[in-house]
């Protein structure tokens, strides 16, 4: 690649990233050399107690923003599903949900039902103590918060929950997920525009009990050795 391609392309990557940072050069700058990496990703594995239910999902949030950028999920009856474990890096645990979604063997509806209350749940207030958790390495916070969640959404009891969490650039994830960011931008600006924080978790009022959520207590440990 020639110095004027290779300048092209980092103006064209400088362009998207500014969108996302209100049209600040400088933070977009250092999104795109790496000094700043502005997202969050959320990586998890489940099955509830009777082992008819299992799991993998990951949710994609923007700091800057406190947003949610993406959910991808499976879910399925199926035990061999749990075998993967959510420690491998980002993009390779969404090649594993995504190579599992192209199987008959996952629960189509309970598989999108997940990803539609989950980006309506996870309001910027919520998004802002699951960031401060993270901050923090407060593992059994954010274990607990999820395993609410989860249980109360899909009407499960005792699940057993394995979370990681990685950061990544806005570059990383536009450059791996094929989302087109202008696009992406523009709907999640409109949304918020429209409908506000406290319109998202009013639609859900009835899937998910809040206060149950924010006063959790001890969660189920996953410390069995299962391959990634």
């Amino acid at each position: 690649m020639s110095e004027f391609d290779r300048a092209k392309e980092y103006f064209k990557k400088l362009k998207i990233i500014e969108e996302f940072v209100d049209g600040n050069t400088e933070v977009a700058k250092k999104i795109l050399d790496g000094t700043i990496k502005d997202i969050i990703v959320i990586k998890g594995r489940f099955k509830n107690s009777d082992d008819t239910r299992f799991g993998l999902f990951m949710i994609y949030i923007n700091k800057l923003h406190l947003n949610v950028l993406k959910t991808v999920n499976v879910i399925s009856e199926l035990p061999s599903l749990y075998r993967y474990k959510p420690l491998v890096g980002v993009f390779d645990f969404q090649r594993i949900i995504d190579s599992e979604l192209k199987l008959d063997s996952h629960c189509e509806d309970k598989t999108q039902f997940f990803s539609n209350v989950m980006e309506r749940f996870l309001s910027s207030k919520n998004i802002e103590d699951i960031i401060a958790w993270i901050e923090g390495n407060l593992i059994i916070e954010i274990t607990n918060f999820f395993t609410q969640v989860i249980e109360d959404m899909l009407s499960l009891e005792g699940i057993s929950l394995l979370i990681d969490f990685e950061n990544i650039s806005s570059v990383q994830f536009f450059e791996k997920s094929g989302i087109d960011a202008h696009a992406l931008h523009m709907e999640k600006t409109k949304g918020a525009e429209k409908d506000g924080a406290k319109k998202d978790n009013e639609n859900i009022d009835n899937v998910l009990d809040i206060d149950d959520i924010e006063n959790t207590e001890d969660v189920k440990s996953d410390d069995d050795d299962d391959v990634v």
